[in-house]
């Protein structure tokens, strides 16, 4: 099955939409799908200023 997923490839760069293949579930598996996590307010860690 190809799906979209969203990846780190390289450590210090933006995040990835790329395109997988998945094999399908096995027993004991289960595929979830997450369509939305909300809004992220801070993208880079090092720029958050932390009181």
């Amino acid at each position: 099955m190809r799906t979209m997923a969203v990846a780190a490839i390289e450590t210090e760069k933006f995040l990835e939409i790329i395109e997988v293949e998945l094999d399908g579930s096995q027993a004991g598996e289960a595929l979830i799908e997450i369509y939305a996590t909300g809004t992220v307010a801070v993208t880079n860690p090092a720029e958050a200023e932390i009181d």
